[in-house]
């Protein structure tokens, strides 16, 4: 068993057992488990592991085209502390009816510019994007790139701006350093790093609710 499998297994067995609805509400769990283990299976190594990003996009995909006739799409970043930039530049591309700079990543040697290519039949309805204080790196930049390209309302709290590309340094005693090495910039030249995204409508948290 690979250690992709053995993550695979541990995190299903994990949720099986204490998520607070056993009946994942209608959600057919074992399924859900033979519907996935094979590719994970597959998997042995990261090329092979992002290999799989685009069967979850096609997923992503059927799910919008259920959607195609719905009054409007919300989609809620609160509490997403980010992920890899191909997966949340896929999820932009379905919904957007042209090409747009996404985001340009700035280094010491290089400025990289991230375009957007829509998809065929993008979904073009009404979009919200919900934000909060918890909403960083990868998600920052695909709420602030909604936010720059007008696609979509964006709601909620400003985001934190902690977003920059990360490289990885192994140190003798195999502890491993974290360091900045690319900014991450909005299509209209703002750095999100230390700045965040300004939601179009400012909803804050309400502690009410919480109770």
């Amino acid at each position: 068993m690979n250690g992709f499998l053995d993550c695979f297994e541990i995190i299903w067995e994990t949720i099986h057992e204490k998520y607070f609805d056993p009946t994942f509400g209608g959600l057919d769990w074992h399924e859900v488990h033979d519907r996935y283990q094979p590719h994970i299976t597959a998997v042995h190594d990261e090329k092979t592991f992002y290999a799989f990003i685009p069967t979850v996009h096609e997923l992503f995909r059927a799910a919008l085209t259920d959607l195609r006739d719905t009054q409007a799409l919300i989609i809620d970043i609160r509490g997403n502390h980010g992920g890899v930039w191909p997966i949340h530049k896929k999820l932009a591309e379905n919904l957007v009816n042209e090409p747009a700079l996404f985001c340009s990543y700035h280094s010491r040697e290089c400025i990289q510019e991230i375009f957007l290519k829509p998809v065929e039949n993008p979904y073009s309805g009404p979009l919200a994007v919900l934000v909060d204080v918890l909403s960083m790196s990868s998600a920052e930049e695909f709420a602030g790139a909604m936010l720059t390209i007008q696609r979509g309302v964006v709601v909620g709290e400003r985001t934190p701006g902690i977003c920059v590309v990360c490289d990885f340094l192994e140190l003798p005693n195999s502890a491993l350093f974290m360091f900045p090495v690319k900014q991450s910039v909005t299509g209209k030249g703002k750095a999100l790093e230390g700045h965040g995204v300004i939601p179009d409508i400012k909803v804050a948290l309400d502690r009410t609710q919480l109770l």
